[in-house]
């Protein structure tokens, strides 16, 4: 766990610099004991002092890492009471609470408590629909656009756990169409989201649509990454999807292409 979610906003405050400093040099040295005590106890100094920007930052670094950890039970307390502050201070109506929705969402997803997620990314989405119609029609915040973007790539991946691939083929392609109108192609889940349209058409019947999916999404890694170790995972996919269409040839040809990725990524 070496890197944050690119959402977190860093201020010029002093202590909040220091604070990442901190949390940034147990990431790299691996020591994951010493970086929850320091999330804790900035956590309890932010409480004390009632600096409540403060304490959201570090809280959503708190929740972040639980659900890094697996440790989805102490993710969900920890957001729950995020929630509840952010009501006690009335910012349910904020780009800022849809976020932490997303995130309580996103442990319910990874813990396996399917249901319990949908109904916090509904919340989520209802809050973003609600501020976009707050603006009466102006332009889309970008910022907005891509908080949107990164909520429907996670519905996106509760759908592909329920089955229903569908809705989430749509939900991925929604996802960077708004990534797209922010500009924002660097956004982490931008390729991802390419490689799931490929596995929700699979998944859904149409192997040859997944087939020309996952070239899409091989073309814009390589331009993005170069043919590393991610190009030869999804050449290994279109190799399975050639298997499921009895096509041998072009199957070995996918899997020679990713053999010799592979090859030079090991020497």
């Amino acid at each position: 766990m070496t890197e944050r979610d690119p959402r977190t906003a860093r201020t010029g405050n002093e202590c909040m610099d220091e604070f990442y400093r901190e949390l940034d040099a147990c990431f790299a040295s691996g020591d994951l004991e010493g970086a929850e005590k320091l999330l804790i106890r900035n956590l309890t100094e932010a409480n004390d002092e009632g600096n409540w920007q403060r304490y959201s930052q570090v809280a959503g670094e708190l929740i972040a890492f639980y659900q890094t950890a697996g440790r989805f039970e102490e993710a969900t307390a920890a957001s729950d009471d995020l929630l509840l502050l952010m009501e006690e201070l009335h910012l349910e109506d904020s780009a800022d609470f849809a976020v932490v929705l997303m995130d309580h969402a996103n442990g319910f997803r990874d813990g396996g408590r399917l249901n319990e997620a949908e109904e916090y990314y509904l919340r989520s989405e209802n809050t973003l629909q609600a501020l976009a119609a707050a603006g009466h029609g102006k332009a889309q915040d970008p910022q907005t656009d891509r908080i949107t973007g990164t909520l429907y790539s996670n519905e996106a991946l509760l759908y592909l756990k329920e089955g229903r691939f569908t809705e989430a083929e749509a939900r991925f392609r929604k996802a960077n169409a708004l990534f797209d109108e922010a500009g924002a192609q660097d956004d982490p889940f931008y390729l991802p989201n390419m490689a799931g349209i490929a596995e929700a058409l699979y998944r859904s019947g149409d192997p040859a649509n997944a087939l020309a999916a996952y070239e899409t999404a091989i073309e814009a890694l390589r331009k993005n990454d170069g043919e590393g170790r991610g190009c030869a995972l999804l050449y290994g996919n279109c190799a399975v999807i050639c298997d499921s269409m009895h096509d041998p040839v072009s199957a070995q040809s996918y899997r020679a292409k990713a053999a010799a990725i592979l090859s030079k990524t090991e020497n």
